[in-house]
C-alpha cells in the first residue's frame, strides 16, 4: 500500500524551484509542526493493525479451505480493487496537493516522499499508476486462488483512504506554514523568532486549520 506524504511532482512533470534558505533551513521543523496539527490518532492504529489481523486471518482460512466456486474468487478479486482503487484516489488528492514548487522551495521534499516500492520517491500521476500495476495485480492473482485475502485488503483500503487523505491535508497546512515564515523573514525575522513563531501555530492547531480551509471537526481520522 502506497504511503504518501508529501512528493513534490505533478501529472505531467516536475517545476523548477530556488530554495529559500532561510524557510528551507527549517523545514524538519515544518514537517514535525504538520504532524502536531495533524496527528496520528488511536483510531489510524486501530484500523491499520485491524486491518492487517483480518487480511491474516482471512488468508489462513482461505488457504486451508477447501473447493471454492468462480464467483467468491471473483469476490476475492474485487477486494483488492476496491483497495486499490482507495489507495489510488487518496494517493492522487496527495499529488494534486503538491503540485506546487513551494514544496522544493521550502526544502519539505528532503523529508517526505513517496514510499510504495517499484514507484519513485516524487512520481507523477502516471509513474503512480504504472508502478502499482505489478503490485496491486500479484495481489489480485493471489486474491483469485484465496479469496479472503481481498476481503483483508478491502478492510486494510479503508485505512489506507483516511492516511493518504490525512497525508494530503499535511501537505496544505505545511505550505501554508511555509509562507508565513516566508513573509516572516522578508519582514526581517532571524532563526529564533521563526522558530517561535511555530511554536505558536503548534499550540493553537485550530486556528491554524481554519486559515487552510480545514475544519477541525471534518478532519480524518
Amino acid at each position: 500500500m502506497s504511503r504518501i506524504e508529501d512528493t513534490i511532482a505533478g501529472f505531467g512533470g516536475y517545476h523548477e524551484y530556488q530554495r529559500f534558505e532561510p524557510v528551507a533551513k527549517h523545514s524538519k521543523e515544518i514537517r514535525n509542526a504538520s504532524y502536531k496539527i495533524l496527528p496520528n490518532t488511536l483510531v489510524d492504529s486501530f484500523i491499520l493493525r485491524a486491518g492487517t489481523i483480518i487480511g491474516g486471518i482471512y488468508t489462513l482460512d482461505s488457504i486451508t479451505s477447501g473447493e471454492m466456486d468462480f464467483l467468491f474468487r471473483l469476490s476475492g478479486v474485487a477486494g483488492v480493487v476496491f483497495e486499490s482503487v482507495a489507495d489510488a484516489v487518496s494517493t492522487i488528492k496527495g499529488i494534486k496537493e503538491i503540485w506546487d514548487p513551494r514544496y522544493f522551495e521550502y526544502g519539505l521534499d528532503e523529508h517526505f516522499g513517496e514510499t510504495m516500492p517499484l514507484c519513485p520517491r516524487n512520481p507523477t500521476v502516471f509513474q503512480l499508476l504504472l508502478s502499482m500495476i505489478p503490485i496491486k495485480g500479484a495481489f489480485a492473482a493471489f486474491a483469485y486462488q484465496h479469496p479472503s485475502l481481498g476481503y483483508g485488503m478491502a478492510a486494510s483500503g479503508i485505512q489506507t483512504y483516511l492516511h493518504n487523505t490525512k497525508a494530503a491535508k499535511r501537505m496544505r497546512v505545511a505550505k501554508n506554514i511555509g509562507d508565513e515564515l516566508k513573509d516572516l523573514s522578508f519582514a526581517g525575522a532571524n532563526d529564533e523568532e521563526l522558530i517561535t513563531h511555530l511554536d505558536t501555530i503548534v499550540a493553537a492547531p485550530d486556528l491554524h486549520l481554519t486559515k487552510v480551509g480545514i475544519k477541525a471537526n471534518q478532519i480524518p481520522v
